[in-house]
């Protein structure tokens, strides 16, 4: 059985106040169920105890995980693969869930991937397109389907920040900056909202303000931050300047993804 999930980009940081926005990328992570004796990471093994606990179950099987999704760094990684565990765990034993996102939510806070639960981040994962969810209270906002825009997503390779480990109390205390975001989102200025949220949150955090100069000078609509960071992203909607911004990125130390805006949902395949 594999199971196939995908990363986002950050639209509003949840951190603020609860209230969260993400937009499917088109990169992909895969995990594979196997009974091999090997070890699992510790969100895999944390996210399977507690689904056993759920559920009354005592399986632990070798999750293979082969990812697109760069690691700590702002794209969704760890909410794709919370969310695909527990598909993969779901269907494995033919488990009904009346929300397997919000299950995956509950799962993100128990194996301590995510302090919110990252629902914005999970409903993108089983979804794409642009999600908008209130995580205090695990629901559903609102949710739409993107134009698949083109996106050049980059981040300083040797620099991880593990949301856990993240001061939010920072974020908190800047929540009124955030209010008319959720406005902009349900009004459709999803890209305007993306930039505001990006700008606030590094501002606060930090960032490299060159960076996304450069993605703004060499042809972008839009640039900003994602997530926590460090990923910084420019979205095109000239796939000339697009290969242009690529080929001449200022810095050797980061890594640079040519990738995509995504409506692509969650799979589930049964060998």
């Amino acid at each position: 059985m594999k199971v196939t999930t995908h990363g986002g980009l950050s639209v509003i940081s949840a951190f603020a106040d609860g209230i969260g926005s993400a937009i499917g990328l088109d990169l992909s992570l895969d995990v594979e169920f196997l009974d091999l004796e090997r070890k699992n990471n510790e969100a895999v093994e944390r996210t399977l105890d507690y689904l056993n606990m759920i559920y009354g179950m005592e399986y632990h099987p070798y999750v293979r995980i082969r990812s697109r999704i760069p690691r700590s760094v702002g794209l969704k990684s760890s909410s794709a693969l919370t969310l695909a565990v527990v598909l993969g765990y779901l269907h494995y034993f033919d488990k009904e869930a009346n929300d397997a996102p919000v299950l995956a939510a509950k799962c993100s806070r128990a194996n301590g991937t995510s302090i919110t639960g990252a629902l914005d981040d999970i409903y993108c994962a089983t979804y794409g397109g642009i999600t908008l969810t209130n995580n205090n209270k695990d629901e559903m906002i609102m949710h739409h389907p993107v134009k698949e825009r083109d996106a050049l997503v980059c981040y300083p390779r040797n620099f991880k920040r593990r949301t856990v480990k993240l001061d939010i109390s920072r974020i908190r205390k800047a929540a009124g900056s955030f209010k008319s975001l959720r406005t902009l989102v349900e009004a459709g200025f999803y890209y305007e909202a993306m930039v505001l949220n990006g700008l606030i949150v590094g501002n606060i955090i930090g960032y490299d303000h060159e960076i996304v100069s450069y993605l703004l000078r060499s042809g972008a609509s839009y640039a900003s931050v994602s997530g926590k960071g460090p990923a910084m992203f420019g979205i095109f909607d000239d796939h000339d300047a697009l290969l242009e911004s690529e080929k001449n990125f200022p810095s050797k130390s980061y890594e640079v993804i040519r990738t995509k805006l995504s409506n692509v949902r969650a799979t589930v395949n049964i060998n």
